[in-house]
């Protein structure tokens, strides 16, 4: 799990430095990797993970009660929600417990449904977990989900650094 988490944040570090900092620095948290997410060499986003806190533990990351926040910038020229759900649903499905997954399965049937056309090229997600427990998701600068759930932004965030990431 370590290795993994390292090679994200070690993997991202030059790519989009600059833009990704001038961002980073506005809402105070620091940029702990990048990297691209593509399945059988198709692109479908840049994601990058910032925290409070700098850390290079996945677990900590995990159990960490600060701010956090997960930005994906989709690359593919097309990305459909039922891809999208897949593509999340098996990545969460193997980093999580049954009963982990049971605790949060209305916030994410709703977190697999939050557009009603496909994701394109240019697309912002971003994904910011608060210490109240509350997360909140919003494409392209819009909200399209809230939850107060304490322990859903981590659920989302084991994708990105659980002991099987993509």
């Amino acid at each position: 799990m370590r290795n993994a988490f390292l090679w994200f944040v070690c993997s991202f570090s030059t790519l989009f430095h600059v833009s990704v900092n001038a961002q980073s620095n506005a809402d105070g948290m620091t940029l702990l990797g990048m990297s691209e997410f593509s399945e059988l060499r198709r692109p479908f986003y840049i994601g990058a993970l910032y925290a409070d806190s700098p850390t290079n533990d996945p677990a900590l990351l995990l159990e960490a009660q600060g701010r956090a926040r997960m930005e994906m910038r989709v690359t593919a020229d097309r990305w459909s929600m039922r891809r999208f759900s897949s593509q999340w649903t098996r990545s969460i499905f193997v980093n999580n417990s049954q009963s982990q997954l049971l605790k949060f399965d209305d916030s994410f049937v709703q977190f697999n449904s939050l557009l009603n056309r496909p994701f394109t090229t240019g697309d912002i997600i971003i994904i910011d977990g608060f210490p109240d427990g509350t997360s909140v998701v919003e494409v392209n600068g819009i909200e399209a989900m809230r939850a107060y759930k304490p322990g859903f932004f981590q659920l989302l965030l084991s994708k990105w650094i659980g002991s099987k990431p993509p």
